[in-house]
C-alpha cells in the first residue's frame, strides 16, 4: 500500500508540474525548446468542409513582376516542388520532388501512416524511409512545427519552420514563421509571410510576384524585419508549389520549406 501511494502521489505530483510549465508556443523559436510533442503521423487529411474565398491568399492582380521591387543585390531563382503519391507492395506513399528547370535535384518520401517523426532528403529522384539521408525534418505538433537538421535527426539544426493561426481572427490565413540559427550574416535570423490584405470582394490578397499563381492558403511572401522580401512560395498547380529566393538560402532548405507548406493543414 506504501508504494501504491507514493506512487499515485508521483504520478499527480508531475501532473501538476506539466499544466504550470505549459508551452507557450507563440514564443518558440527552436524545435529543441519542445518537450512534448506527438511522434504520430496524422496522415495527408483533407478540410472537411471546402476552403472559402476569404480564406485563400490571392494573386493581387494590380501587381505585376516589373513592378516589385527587389534588393538589388539579389538574383532570385526559381524552383519547384512536385508532390504525387504511389502505390506497391510496401504500402502507400507521397513523395516529393524538388526541380531547378527541369532538371531533378533533391526528392524525398512520406509513408503516412507510419509512427516516425521524420522526413528525409536525398539526392536525385528517389529515397528511403530509413536512413541516411543528407538532411532530414522533424515535425511535431500535428505538422505545425518542423526543424531542418544538416544528416540524420540528430544533425545540427539549422533552421525551424512554425504554422500559426491568427487567434484574433479566424477568417485570417495562418501565419508562417522561420527561425535561422548561427548562419551568416546575409541571412536573416527571422523571415515571415508578410500579412494580406483584404479586398471589397472579402478576399485575402498580396503580391506574390507572379501571374502564374493560383489561390491557396499555401501562398507565402517571406520578409525580414525590415520587409525585405526574400522568398515567395506560390501554388501554381493542384500539386505543385513555385518557390524564388535570393541565393543566399541553400537549395536543400527551399525544398524543406515547400515540404512543410505542403504538409501543414491549418
Amino acid at each position: 500500500m506504501t508504494l501504491l501511494f507514493w506512487w499515485l502521489f508521483y504520478k499527480l505530483y508531475t501532473s501538476l508540474q506539466m499544466k504550470e510549465n505549459e508551452i507557450d508556443r507563440s514564443k518558440l523559436k527552436c524545435f529543441n525548446d519542445i518537450n512534448m510533442f506527438n511522434n504520430s503521423f496524422p496522415g495527408f487529411r483533407r478540410r472537411n468542409t471546402p476552403i472559402k474565398n476569404y480564406f485563400v491568399v490571392q494573386r493581387n492582380p494590380n501587381n505585376t513582376e516589373s513592378q516589385f521591387q527587389r534588393p538589388s543585390i539579389f538574383s532570385f531563382l526559381k524552383y519547384r516542388c512536385v508532390r504525387d503519391s504511389s502505390t506497391n507492395l510496401r504500402g502507400y506513399r507521397v513523395n516529393f520532388q524538388f526541380f531547378f528547370g527541369d532538371v531533378p535535384i533533391f526528392h524525398a518520401k512520406v509513408k503516412p501512416h507510419s509512427n516516425t517523426n521524420y522526413i528525409g532528403i536525398s539526392e536525385g529522384t528517389s529515397s528511403h524511409i530509413k536512413p541516411p539521408h543528407i538532411a532530414t525534418i522533424l515535425h511535431a505538433n500535428s505538422f505545425c512545427d518542423f526543424s531542418f537538421r544538416n544528416g540524420d535527426s540528430f544533425g545540427k539544426e539549422v533552421f525551424s519552420v512554425q504554422f500559426r493561426n491568427d487567434e484574433t481572427i479566424k477568417s485570417k490565413p495562418r501565419r508562417l514563421i522561420v527561425h535561422f540559427f548561427g548562419l551568416d550574416d546575409d541571412i536573416p535570423q527571422t523571415l515571415s509571410n508578410e500579412e494580406p490584405s483584404l479586398d471589397d470582394e472579402g478576399r485575402w490578397i498580396i503580391d506574390l510576384h507572379s501571374s502564374q499563381a493560383i489561390g491557396s492558403i499555401k501562398n507565402a511572401r517571406m520578409i525580414d524585419e525590415k520587409r525585405h522580401p526574400y522568398i515567395f512560395i506560390r501554388k501554381i498547380d493542384k500539386d505543385v508549389l513555385e518557390i524564388e529566393a535570393a541565393p543566399t538560402f541553400e537549395e536543400v532548405w527551399l525544398f524543406a520549406m515547400t515540404i512543410c507548406d505542403f504538409l501543414c493543414k491549418l
